[in-house]
């Protein structure tokens, strides 16, 4: 977020992460794949898609989505 991003978007955007990071985690379960085969639009686009965009991916949902997965993994042990 910058400091132009208002209060009520941000609050969307991390609702929306939040519920973005649970579906990939339900979809890693259900089909057996691991972290290192998530990727963002950018990275799967021939073409180079950035929507959301590439500062999203790396700088708001990885970081939330690898938080989740590695505390949950570490409270299986």
């Amino acid at each position: 977020f910058d400091d132009k991003t208002l209060p009520a978007k941000k609050e969307v955007i991390k609702m929306i992460t939040e519920q973005t990071v649970t579906l990939v985690k339900i979809l890693m379960k259900q089909y057996g794949f691991g972290i290192d085969k998530v990727l963002g639009h950018y990275q799967a686009s021939a073409s180079g898609k950035s929507d959301p965009g590439k500062d999203y991916m790396e700088k708001l949902f990885l970081p939330s989505f690898k938080t989740q997965y590695f505390s949950e993994r570490a409270g299986r042990r």
